[in-house]
């Protein structure tokens, strides 16, 4: 286990939106009886300095009608409050804003500062009867605002009063016990890559088909949610939308434009496994920053993160001077295309199992490559014979095996009661008729050849899954070039998009302005930049997407897959049916087999069967269950739940 990089901090070092921000966090009926209420955190919060200050000093400044719920700093500390929003004093950091000016800090006047003013004390002249009696009736009139003022919060739309945790009893802030030990709340997110509801069944993967068909049994006992299916990015690629996932934003905000690009304004490269911070600096913000950050005063982390294969999580920014430590993950894992889901399960369990609960992550983001590796390699072998369907049908039970095992771990560890899972995809796969539905780049532009070298008119090509995405040198050859690829090409089979004019529906033209976001910054400096600059800087000029069950290659690509082709045929006598690989980069975005898996089990979520939802809603959805305010969120293109 990796040493902790940090001490443990202080819950006072954080600080508080609004003191009803997570009233709903508790069923408020028992909330006298179990002291997890409204009422309960609301005297918490007015307290807490004064507990501090009995605690250090021995002052008795804690009054009588309060020692019920104070009892002792201890008990305090591990209590339903969202510690990261209140200051070292424990008060709340936004008391300067009106909208910030709450019930506590009133209470805290008309009971606390009134009473104990020596003019009004000495001026009224109570007996410690009568002032016991005042503070009783005060406390009764108080606790029947509130309730009132929480009743009608419920039907209003005010997004901090209703956004999360209204129908469920589930505590981001608290800490739990399952028996031996406690542990802060769990939560976990594993992206099975490549895997789309399609592939679900009772006989190749009987346990995802349970949880997809919500049957509870014995280590199923949480509610779960399900979606027929999550809508994808375009580009539907592994990068841009596993970003996505993490940041709540269309590729086009945050950058990570397709699996492999050319960074012009920074010159460099970008390709899986490069992990150069200059291309990954202005790429948004992850969620493991957004949440640490919420919970880190004075680089202590407090909350932990971790992060196994996620890209952009083992970006290293230490050359960056101005990069704060919450942008990475408090624990990662380097890509590891060998790496097996029995090692991967090990991994996540050995941090789990972690003795130091300061030390414990709290969230665990994990991604399972291997179907999406044997789709490129060979296809999805559902419906038709291959000499790989045997191969298949193993690596399916396998992915099943491993969420099976990761549920089973959980329950063996009583942990089911406070972890919540979310099991994702980034994008499906369709199969390619690689003998009959390729086109070769170099063919394509044969009788062009001539015009194209001695102009030196394309600077980068890159092969995105199924299509290819090109970069003119100089604006003047851009129209020249579009009408060569529209002349020779099947538009049967083929769309050709120049930057800018993409459908509208894929957002992938240009910045959303509407989130309010200010500029970048520039890699080396750590200046202004504008995003919208880095944005045109990185999309391809010239952009050849395929329509579903076709591919545009390089010869080189080409070269490779028709050896590989020829083997196989040699190995099985030429009784295998034409070769198929797949990918999934299309612009049938809408195809089913193409869509990502969502299924979300545990105490927060509600136990119902949702519509269609967007993978851009996954960075608010881990923002609610982990407790982060949503003034603390960074700006994206998310809706407000899944449930709406």
């Amino acid at each position: 286990m990796e040493e902790g990089r940090a001490a443990s901090i202080r819950s006072e070092d954080f600080e508080i939106e609004d003191p009803l921000e997570d009233d709903h966090l508790m069923n408020t009926d028992d909330a006298l009886n179990d002291q997890k209420g409204i009422w309960s955190r609301i005297t918490e919060w007015q307290y807490r300095d004064q507990a501090d200050t009995e605690a250090n000093t021995g002052a008795k400044r804690i009054p009588w009608y309060a020692r019920y719920f104070v009892r002792n700093l201890e008990e305090i500390e591990r209590r339903g409050v969202p510690l990261y929003e209140l200051d070292h004093e424990g008060n709340l950091r936004h008391v300067d804003r009106d909208e910030y000016i709450s019930e506590t800090r009133w209470f805290n006047q008309m009971t606390g500062d009134w009473l104990n003013t020596s003019k009004y004390y000495d001026s009224l002249r109570l007996t410690r009867g009568m002032k016991k009696l005042a503070v009783l009736l005060l406390t009764i009139v108080l606790l029947s605002f509130l309730w009132m003022k929480v009743l009608t919060s419920t039907n209003n739309d005010n997004p901090d009063l209703n956004r999360h945790h209204q129908f469920t009893e589930f505590d981001p802030y608290i800490t739990y016990s399952n028996g031996t030990h406690e542990f802060n709340p769990l939560n976990i997110v594993i992206s099975l890559s490549g895997f789309y509801p399609g592939l679900i069944s009772d006989e190749r993967t009987p346990f995802i088909s349970a949880l997809f068909k919500r049957e509870h049994n014995e280590i199923l006992k949480q509610n779960i949610t399900t979606s027929p299916y999550m809508r994808p990015q375009f580009p539907l690629q592994s990068i841009p939308n596993m970003w996505t996932m993490v940041t709540g934003l269309y590729p086009s905000m945050h950058k990570m434009i397709a699996n492999s690009f050319w960074d012009s304004k920074n010159e460099v490269e970008y390709r899986p496994g490069i992990i150069d911070p200059r291309v990954w600096v202005n790429n948004s913000e992850p969620i493991w920053e957004t949440v640490q950050r919420a919970y880190n005063h004075d680089n202590n982390m407090n909350f932990k993160v971790y992060a196994n294969m996620w890209p952009g999580s083992d970006v290293n920014y230490t050359s960056l001077n101005y990069i704060k430590l919450e942008r990475q993950p408090y624990y990662m894992d380097v890509f590891d295309a060998q790496e097996t889901m029995e090692t991967k399960k090990s991994k996540i369990f050995n941090y789990i199992d972690t003795e130091d609960i300061t030390e414990r992550p709290q969230m665990i983001l994990s991604v399972v490559n291997d179907l999406d590796t044997f789709g490129h390699l060979h296809g999805y072998p559902i419906d038709r014979d291959s000499p790989h369907k045997v191969e298949f049908l193993d690596k399916l039970k396998s992915v099943d095996q491993f969420i099976n095992d990761t549920f089973a771990g959980l329950h063996e560890r009583n942990m089911s009661a406070f972890t919540n899972i979310l099991l994702v995809s980034n994008h499906g796969m369709a199969d390619i008729n690689f003998d009959n539905n390729v086109t070769i780049w170099e063919d394509l532009i044969h009788n062009e050849r001539e015009y194209l070298r001695e102009n030196d008119v394309i600077s980068h090509m890159y092969m995105e899954g199924a299509s290819l995405g090109i970069y003119v040198r100089e604006a003047a050859h851009i129209n020249p070039v579009y009408k060569i690829i529209k002349k020779h090409i099947d538009l049967e089979r083929y769309n050709v998009f120049l930057a800018g004019n993409f459908p509208k529906e894929w957002n992938y033209d240009s910045i959303n302005k509407d989130l309010g976001r200010g500029p970048t910054t520039n890699a080396d400096t750590g200046t202004a930049d504008t995003g919208t600059a880095q944005l045109k800087g990185r999309l391809p000029t010239i952009w050849i997407v395929p329509k579903i069950g076709n591919s545009i290659m390089l010869k080189e690509k080409y070269d490779i897959i028709a050896k590989k082709a020829k083997k196989e045929k040699k190995k099985y006598h030429g009784d295998t049916g034409p070769y198929v690989i797949g990918s999934h980069t299309f612009s049938d975005v809408d195809d089913a087999r193409l869509q990502a898996l969502f299924i979300a089990t545990g105490p927060y979520f509600k136990d119902q069967e949702i519509g269609p939802i967007n993978n851009l809603d996954i960075y608010n959805l881990l923002c609610d269950i982990n407790g982060v305010s949503i003034r603390d969120r960074n700006p994206n293109n998310g809706t407000t739940s899944i449930y709406s």
